[in-house]
């Protein structure tokens, strides 16, 4: 009787971020578009969280990651505060680092406190993000 040879199933590697992951946990979305499958974003968090946070911090000082602020931002923090009046945020928009993610128009251009304020504000930004942050002119330099 003939034998049927199947080709060994890959095992995914547990210890291997798989950048589709990665640009979820970074950017709440990814543009890999399915490659793998569906994932548990807060065990991923858990898992990857303080990798992608320090290799964040250091590309992008001031400022931090989708999934920061989804599982400490604002379930520690809250939201980035409103400085000026302008377009209402939709009810149950969601938020999006940190501020309403929705409105009824356009949000006016500094509506929102930046990142970099908030974490200023909430003593989070750490001493390599200060030194980078006065080497481009200052902490509170233009950080959405």
């Amino acid at each position: 009787m003939p034998r049927l040879h199947r080709r060994p199933r890959r095992r995914r590697d547990a210890d291997v971020l798989h950048p589709e992951v990665r640009e979820i946990l970074e950017w709440s979305f990814s543009l890999f578009g399915g490659v793998e499958p569906p994932v548990d974003i807060g065990d991923a968090w858990q898992r990857w969280g303080a990798e992608i946070l320090q290799d964040w911090i250091l590309a992008r000082p001031g400022t931090r990651p989708a999934a920061w602020w989804t599982f400490v931002g604002l379930p520690k923090f809250g939201p980035r505060q409103q400085l000026r009046r302008g377009p209402a945020a939709v009810p149950r928009g969601g938020y999006w680092f940190g501020a309403p993610a929705w409105h009824t128009a356009v949000p006016v251009p500094g509506q929102y406190e930046d990142q970099t304020a908030y974490l200023m504000r909430h003593g989070l930004l750490t001493e390599t993000e200060r030194q980078a942050l006065q080497g481009k002119g200052g902490p509170n330099g233009p950080r959405g």
